[in-house]
């Protein structure tokens, strides 16, 4: 059985975009003291790390249809910490099947597309929004969004004490509920129910 290898990569030097692609993991991104990712994966999984012309960018191996090196469980990580009040370019995000937690991001753009996980947001500004899940819930707390655009085919999705200007939230198979400062957003759920509380 291949080992699982626990790392941290301390960055240095000015970044403002992050692009992160993965198979199999979880992943956090949140404030720290300084910019840093640390990983627990297996050694086949380990990432590419790098950063140049402002951009971060970690990369793992893509296992494509294999079968996993080790089973998949909870331990498999990858955790970004970004230095505290960072005011950040855009973030891309690509994750097969994980859970994804974001919190304290301050960003102008963000693209998340994840095949089966759950998505966490709190405490983000983040002008423009989208997000792709194939099966997974999405949870949005105390954030501002200029626009937001989610796109849903099995899942709930759910905001407490948020604002979003515009945009559009559609679920196949789930429900909406929608809370806080909402603007002029719409809304589908072809399998399930709606709620927008102002």
């Amino acid at each position: 059985m291949q080992k699982i290898i626990t790392d941290i990569v301390q960055l240095e030097g000015e970044w403002e975009d992050l692009f992160l692609e993965t198979d199999y993991s979880n992943l956090t991104i949140n404030e720290g003291d300084e910019l840093s990712v640390r990983y627990t994966l297996p050694e086949k999984m380990i990432p590419a790390i790098e950063m140049e012309g402002g951009i971060l960018q970690v990369k793992s191996p893509h296992l494509g249809f294999k079968v996993l090196p080790v089973s998949f469980n909870e331990t498999f990580s990858i955790a970004v910490t970004i230095p505290e009040k960072t005011k950040a370019g855009r973030f891309s995000i690509k994750l097969r099947a994980g859970n994804i937690d974001l919190a304290n991001i301050n960003a102008d753009a963000m693209n998340v597309d994840v095949g089966a996980g759950n998505l966490t947001l709190k405490n983000c500004r983040i002008k423009d929004f989208k997000l792709r899940v194939k099966a997974g819930n999405v949870e949005v707390a105390d954030c501002a969004f200029h626009h937001f655009a989610t796109d849903v085919k099995a899942g709930n999705v759910k905001s407490y004490n948020t604002k979003i200007e515009k945009g559009i939230c559609m679920t196949k198979m789930g429900n909406i509920s929608l809370s806080g400062e909402i603007g002029m957003v719409s809304t589908r759920a072809s399998l399930g129910n709606v709620e927008i509380k102002k």
